[in-house]
C-alpha cells in the first residue's frame, strides 16, 4: 500500500550499497557498523509488480547483484459490480446480492448505510451473499457493496440497486378483495349454500 516502500538488507559494515529497482539504479546508501542498511525510494513507484536487488562497493571493489525480491505496489481498492435478485418481492422471499470483483477480495453488502453481510469472492472474482430477512422487512431499500483486497485497500462503493419488499397477502387474498369491505372474509361457497337453504324454506311454505 506504499508507493515508496523501504528496502532493507545487510552488507559489509561501511559498504556503499546501490539499490536497483526494475533494472535501474535508484540510489545509494551506506551500511551501518552492523552491516544493516535501509533505503527509501525518492520517486513514487507505479502500481503493479516490481523487482528489487542490490550491490555493494567496498574499497573500490564492487560485488555482483544480490538475489532479487519481487513485490507489488497496490494502493487502489478493487471495484465490484452488484445485482440483487429478486429486486421486487414479497416478505419472506430470499433476496440475494451478487457480483464480480477482484479474485479473493472481501465483499461487504450494505442495506442503506448499514453493513448486513460479508463474503469472500472466489478465485474468479465471483461472489454471492443472501440478505438477512430481518434487514429487509416490507419497504424500499438501497442496496450497495464494496470490496477490500488482500493489501487492505477498499474500493469504491458499487452502483446502488433499489429493492422493493412488499407485504405478503392476507389469508383471503389481501389487496385482491380490498374493495369488498367486510365481505372479503366470507368465502364464496358459504354464500351459495346460504342461498340454497333460503330457497328450500320458501318452497316448503
Amino acid at each position: 500500500r506504499d508507493t515508496t516502500p523501504d528496502v532493507e538488507g545487510t552488507a559489509t559494515p561501511g559498504a556503499s550499497v546501490t539499490v536497483i529497482i526494475d533494472g535501474q539504479d535508484v540510489g545509494t546508501v551506506t551500511a551501518d557498523p552492523m552491516g544493516r542498511w535501509t533505503f527509501t525510494p525518492t520517486m513514487p513507484l507505479a502500481e503493479g509488480p516490481h523487482d528489487v536487488r542490490a550491490r555493494q562497493s567496498v574499497n573500490g571493489s564492487t560485488s555482483g547483484d544480490s538475489a532479487s525480491n519481487r513485490f507489488v505496489v497496490d494502493t487502489r481498492g478493487p471495484p465490484t459490480t452488484l445485482a440483487v435478485t429478486p429486486a421486487d418481492s414479497t416478505e419472506g422471499t430470499t433476496v440475494t446480492a451478487s457480483g464480480v470483483t477482484e479474485p479473493n477480495a472481501r465483499v461487504t453488502v450494505y442495506v442503506g448505510m448499514t453493513p448486513v453481510g460479508t463474503v469472500n469472492a472466489d478465485a474468479n472474482g465471483l461472489w454471492q451473499q443472501p440478505l438477512p430477512s430481518a434487514s429487509i422487512p416490507p419497504g424500499e431499500y438501497d442496496v450497495s457493496a464494496d470490496a477490500t483486497d488482500a493489501a487492505g485497500n477498499t474500493g469504491p462503493r458499487s452502483q446502488v440497486v433499489r429493492v422493493i419488499v412488499r407485504q405478503a397477502d392476507s389469508q383471503w387474498g389481501g389487496g385482491g378483495f380490498g374493495g369488498l369491505g367486510g365481505c372479503a372474509s366470507v368465502p364464496g361457497p358459504a354464500l351459495v349454500m346460504l342461498a340454497l337453504v333460503l330457497r328450500r324454506r320458501r318452497a316448503a311454505r
